[in-house]
């Protein structure tokens, strides 16, 4: 469940960023923006609660001394894990992006000199 939604949530950024890039017109390239910014913030928030339940999981699959899942995360270590980047980092590189991106588009209607 947490890599569907991790995929969706690529997906969905890309959709908006080359949707934004190719729009021509500025108010309508703002709203898209904007709209992609409130769903993508939405879709992280899913993120983060499908991954919180999958550490749970985790924990309880890591308590049989010969899972996969506790040799592997005995042989790794926690500081090798790369796992946070799924509801972490990534998503929030790409809301970084896109408020940005947003930032700058709505300057000028907001800053007229």
């Amino acid at each position: 469940m947490l890599i569907q939604r991790f995929n969706f949530f690529i997906v969905f950024f890309g959709v908006i960023l080359v949707g934004a890039a190719t729009t021509s017109e500025k108010p309508i390239r703002c709203v898209l923006l904007a709209a992609g910014l409130i769903v993508t913030l939405q879709i992280a928030a899913t993120l983060r609660r499908a991954q919180q339940k999958f550490e749970i999981a985790f924990d309880h699959l890591k308590a049989f001394g010969d899972h996969a899942a506790g040799l592997s995360e005995n042989e790794v270590g926690r500081k090798g894990s790369k796992r946070g980047w799924i509801s972490g980092l990534i998503p929030w590189t790409c809301i970084a992006i896109l408020a940005v991106w947003l930032a700058f588009e709505i300057r000028p209607f907001i800053c007229k000199a």
